[in-house]
């Protein structure tokens, strides 16, 4: 398979496990990020809701519809790199419910109102 073809798989895959770990937002002071942890047979892996993907040190980022490539090992290309990262994309969707392979992690960022931050703004000025 070609590289462009992988990519487009692998940003296909990251949507598909992106609705699947969406969480509601409960509390409106509240923003929850989530993150999924991947581990099984010596592969580990990391995606989360800002589009970073991990795995086994490899490193690539999902950016609306294009893949920037960040890190790769030294002796590995880039096409075999993506098709490992597409590979572990597929496992997490398949072992979702799985608590031994794939576990989900949910990040609350306390967001504040506009009122709320002009006046932690005016209080840090004085």
């Amino acid at each position: 398979m070609k590289t462009e073809a992988i990519k487009q798989q692998i940003i296909s895959n990251y949507r598909q496990l992106s609705d699947i770990a969406r969480v509601r937002r409960v509390d409106p002071n509240k923003f929850p990020a989530w993150g999924i942890s991947y581990k099984d047979k010596g592969v580990s892996g990391f995606v989360n809701q800002i589009g970073v993907v991990e795995r086994n040190g490899a490193k690539i980022r999902i950016n609306g519809d294009e893949v920037e490539l960040k890190h790769k090992a030294f002796f590995s290309t880039w096409k075999r790199t993506l098709n490992n990262i597409n590979k572990m994309l597929q496992s997490t969707i398949e072992n979702i419910e799985n608590q031994d392979v794939v576990k989900k992690k949910i990040v609350n960022i306390l967001c504040f109102s506009k009122e709320a931050a002009e006046k932690l703004q005016k209080a840090a000025r004085h």
